[in-house]
């Protein structure tokens, strides 16, 4: 009987998925199998009805810590506003958003501050776990600011590319759960 170790613990049906892939290509490459354990639409790990990020949850981001990090955000995004020439619209889009604790404590922040920013602001939540951006929608909608956030299609993000946009662009805690490649440095190349 074959011994089983820590290439075999996880999640099944997530396993199994790779191992396919592998059958039916050959070798993948590590952004590859990245891919498929992060954003797997069945089993990957963002995108799970569960919360895994978060309190009780694998590991906390600085905006789960406390509501000073989005605050601070918040002082730089008036400040952009005001370097701006304060526009009749300002749009921050916010990949990886989670459930809107940032996109909360920076709203927050912004209206009790500059509360004449309401009118211009946009809040775009861009967000590739749906139970994720509904669960945000919704604790921004039951806290009044519905009129001020929306959802962004993350497939919009890549192709083609989205309209230009008067604002400002957060992506906290995002760049380390993007699929790379791994180089390996030799001496000479």
């Amino acid at each position: 009987m074959p011994e089983t170790g820590p290439a075999d613990a996880g999640i099944p049906a997530l396993v199994e998925t790779i191992r396919q892939e592998i059958r039916r290509r050959g070798r993948i490459t590590f952004a590859d199998f990245m891919r498929i354990a992060l954003y797997d639409p069945g089993h990957g790990y963002y995108q799970s009805p569960h919360r895994r990020p978060g309190r009780g949850g694998d590991f906390l981001t600085a905006p789960e810590l406390h509501p000073f990090f989005g605050l601070s955000i918040a002082r730089q995004i008036a400040e952009c506003w005001d370097r701006l020439g304060t526009p009749s619209r300002l749009v921050v889009r916010e990949h990886g958003a989670g459930i809107g604790g940032l996109a909360y404590d920076i709203i927050v922040g912004l209206l009790d501050r500059r509360p004449e920013i309401r009118s211009a602001l946009r809040y775009e939540l861009v967000e590739v776990n749906p139970y994720r951006a509904a669960q945000a929608m919704a604790a921004l909608r039951e806290v009044g600011f519905g009129d001020i956030v929306r959802l962004f299609d993350p497939g919009q993000v890549v192709a083609p590319p989205p309209a230009p946009i008067t604002g400002v662009v957060i992506a906290n805690e995002v760049a380390d759960a993007l699929p790379v490649h791994r180089l390996q440095w030799n001496g000479t190349g």
